[in-house]
Order: structure tokens, then C-alpha cells, then sequence
């Protein structure tokens, strides 16, 4: 019989490094798209509060509840800073 790189026992001495090699890629890859994730929306809510405060555009939606999106703005920021510790964290 031919040997070959895939025999049963080669094989299973090669899974462990592979699965570990697709964890961890799938890990970085998933860390990457949440920060993406947390800088558009932080972004979105950044530019949401600048066209509510200021008068760029005269009627604009948020005209009358500028407080609620200031505080909106206070609210999403604290809340992705703790998620992005957390994905900081995770990365060390």
C-alpha cells in the first residue's frame, strides 16, 4: 500500500494544530468585524448628534428632542466603550 500525508494516523495527529489554526482565525476574525461594527455605530450616533445640535440642516429630524439625542449619544458611547474593553480584553 502507498503512504500518504492523509492516513488515518497522520490525520489525526494533524487535527488538534488545525482546529486551533481555524479557532483562532475565526476568534480575530469576529474581534475585527465587532470593533467595525462598534465604530460605524458609534460614528452613525456621532453624526446624528452633530446634525441635531447644530443648524446644518434646518429641518431636520431631530430638531425638537436634541436632549434625548445628547444623552442617547452619552448613553451608546458607554455602553460600546464597555464592549470594546471587553473585546480588548480578550485579545491580550
Amino acid at each position: 500500500m502507498k503512504q500518504d500525508l492523509y492516513t488515518a494516523d497522520n490525520y489525526v495527529q494533524l487535527l488538534p494544530f488545525q482546529v486551533e489554526l481555524n479557532k483562532q482565525l475565526t476568534n480575530s476574525i469576529l474581534k475585527k468585524i465587532t470593533l467595525i461594527i462598534i465604530a460605524v455605530l458609534w460614528i452613525s450616533s456621532l453624526l446624528i448628534l452633530i446634525i441635531s445640535l447644530t443648524n446644518l440642516y434646518p429641518e431636520n429630524v431631530f430638531k425638537d428632542y436634541r436632549s434625548i439625542v445628547g444623552i442617547s449619544f452619552i448613553a451608546i458611547t458607554g455602553s460600546l466603550k464597555t464592549v470594546y474593553n471587553t473585546v480588548i480584553k480578550e485579545n491580550k
